[in-house]
């Protein structure tokens, strides 16, 4: 099956674009997707605990709040 040659009864969902007919890159998005899922089965078992052990982590370095600079101190 080619991308573009997909059944008409394909709908999104949910999201934005909800009720309307999927394009021809996302079914390719899709595509890619699955066989990357495909590919790497352990590497998509690992991540769910990979992203909860980063999220537990104190050291992630984290943005640093706006300084606002008055008249006089922007020159």
């Amino acid at each position: 099956m080619r991308a573009g040659d997909h059944p008409p009864d394909l709908i999104i969902r949910t999201g934005k674009r909800k009720g309307q007919n999927l394009s021809v890159a996302s079914i390719y998005w899709a595509l890619a997707e699955h066989a990357k899922r495909e590919a790497y089965p352990a590497a998509v078992a690992q991540a769910p605990a990979d992203f909860a052990a980063l999220m537990a982590a104190d050291d992630i370095p984290r943005p640093r709040p706006a300084r606002f600079l008055t008249p006089s101190e922007a020159v």
